[in-house]
């Protein structure tokens, strides 16, 4: 079977997995516990193990940076899929 039989055969594939909008907002808030707690951990680690005040300032700084930007990209990602899709 050569590499073009075998996608074609997996472009004629269709997986439909009906998500709607309160499913999505339990996995939603379900990452927001969990990030939440490890923010908490991690906090911890940085304040009680840290040994040089810059670096944790730093670190703190890219820390809530990178999580803003998944948080609004998530965010983002759930307002525009529960908006696009017909109610099931």
């Amino acid at each position: 079977m050569s590499i073009q039989m075998t996608f074609a055969s997996l472009s004629n594939l269709s997986l439909k997995i009906p998500l709607t909008t309160n499913i999505l907002l339990g996995i939603f808030f379900f990452l927001l516990i969990v990030f939440v707690i490890h923010m908490v951990v991690m906090r911890y680690h940085w304040n009680a193990y840290g040994n040089d005040r810059l670096r944790k300032l730093r670190m703190n700084i890219y820390y809530f940076i990178g999580s803003a930007i998944l948080f609004i990209t998530l965010t983002a990602c759930l307002v525009v899929y529960s908006t696009s899709i017909a109610t099931l």
